[in-house]
């Protein structure tokens, strides 16, 4: 879950920048229709709003259903990542890890200086080189017709921040899992982006 957009019994974590929510921090995307975000500063700056005031975003309930069909099926994609791959992996389901840069160590800018950021993935390869990233669509419905470019910056921010944590990640795979489907695309670490990434966070 994404606690900075869920309403759950979680603490607010204050001062913390995380990746599944890079594309609202850096970008303000907003989703306008079928597979389409558009940028919008006032999205952004209602996001850092509730972030100053220590609140989290409540969503609709209809959109938590969807939060909590793919908090239990992640499993899932993590073990279809396993039979597609033929190996095990770690750090997944209740064994997370959670991956920090603490403020002032990620950028130079002043009025950032006291912003950690963080990510959580899903699932780590056991060599270290892949971060698996689970995304159950549609409510079980339907696959993504192409790669859904919103989780972009998220995929790119969890390369840099577990980089960074000196676990040398070259690859992100994200599985978009369904019981009758399961898509895989593999996404290759861009410093260039992870540069550009920063730049607007």
């Amino acid at each position: 879950i994404d606690y900075n957009y869920a309403e759950t019994d979680m603490p607010y974590v204050p001062n913390n920048l995380r990746a599944s929510s890079f594309r609202y921090y850096a970008f303000g995307l907003r989703y306008k229709s079928k597979g389409v975000y558009t940028m919008s500063p006032a999205e952004r700056k209602l996001q850092l709003q509730h972030d100053l005031e220590q609140k989290s975003r409540v969503i609709p309930e209809g959109a938590m259903d969807l939060i909590r069909y793919g908090n239990f099926n992640e499993r899932s994609g993590i073990a279809k990542w396993m039979l597609v791959n033929k190996q095990t992996c770690q750090d997944y389901c209740s064994e997370q890890k959670n991956y920090v840069i603490e403020g002032g160590k990620w950028t130079e800018d002043e009025i950032a200086k006291d912003i950690a950021v963080s990510a959580t993935p899903d699932g780590l390869s056991n060599d270290n080189k892949t971060i698996i990233e689970v995304k159950c669509s549609a409510m079980g419905n339907k696959t993504y017709d192409e790669f859904p470019r919103q989780y972009l910056p998220q995929i790119m921010g969890q390369m840099w921040i577990a980089n960074a944590n000196k676990v040398p990640v070259q690859q992100v795979d994200l599985v978009n899992w369904t019981p009758k489907q399961t898509k895989i695309w593999r996404i290759m670490r861009d410093e260039k982006y992870e540069q550009f990434l920063r730049e607007h966070l």
